[in-house]
């Protein structure tokens, strides 16, 4: 009888040891894929940051104080949809004309995911580029992508105290902020969302 109660008792404590080592392992397992779903956010995020910055630093290049920069960002539903701006380039010998290059911002919708026990709609920009030719312009030419788990995306028009202002005219910064989810998502993971957002000063006339 001993020897059965014995067997009982050892097999309870394999199986409670078998079931800790399953669950650590599993923790494990989601603490990694959780790591590498927050640093391919990351990664993303610092890849638009960069790309974004590069843009606004050259807006305007070129011009003069008579000539519009940028044309005012379209808004929908608490996100920027399109952002279109100017610069011209140094053109090639023999004369050096200017070359004026147009690049837009478009946010197009992907797909949904649940956040927070709610549905969010995801998106992706869509940068593009054309070049002025004599009166006319070449096709748009799309010039890369973002990310396509963007939760938001706003261009905010500044003057030069910080406060909002709705023309091209008074404006002295440009405010970028957006927000990435991350792939790879678990029910327990801590970082739903990665925010980020600057503030640039445009370039004097």
């Amino acid at each position: 009888m001993w020897f059965i109660f014995d067997n009982i008792r050892a097999q309870l404590m394999a199986g409670v040891v078998i079931f800790m080592l399953l669950t650590a392992m599993t923790r494990v397992r989601e603490a990694s894929v959780e790591q590498l779903s927050i640093y391919s956010a990351k990664s993303h995020a610092l890849d638009l940051a960069d790309w974004l910055e590069n843009d606004i630093s050259t807006l305007g290049s070129n011009f003069d104080s008579t000539m519009v920069r940028f044309l005012l960002p379209t808004k929908l539903d608490g996100n920027t949809i399109e952002f279109t701006f100017l610069r011209d380039t140094i053109g090639v010998a023999p004369n050096f004309d200017p070359v004026r290059i147009e690049t837009r911002y478009q946010l197009i919708d992907t797909d949904m995911v649940e956040l927070e026990d709610s549905m969010v709609q995801m998106h992706q920009i869509v940068r593009s580029i054309r070049i002025q030719q004599g009166a006319g312009w070449t096709p748009w030419q799309e010039d890369g992508r973002s990310s396509s788990r963007m939760s938001y995306f706003m261009v905010s028009l500044l003057d030069a105290v910080g406060q909002d202002v709705g023309n091209e005219t008074e404006t002295v910064f440009l405010k970028m902020d957006f927000s990435l989810i991350p792939p790879f998502r678990q029910g327990k993971q801590y970082l739903n969302q990665l925010s980020w957002g600057t503030t640039i000063r445009l370039r004097p006339y």
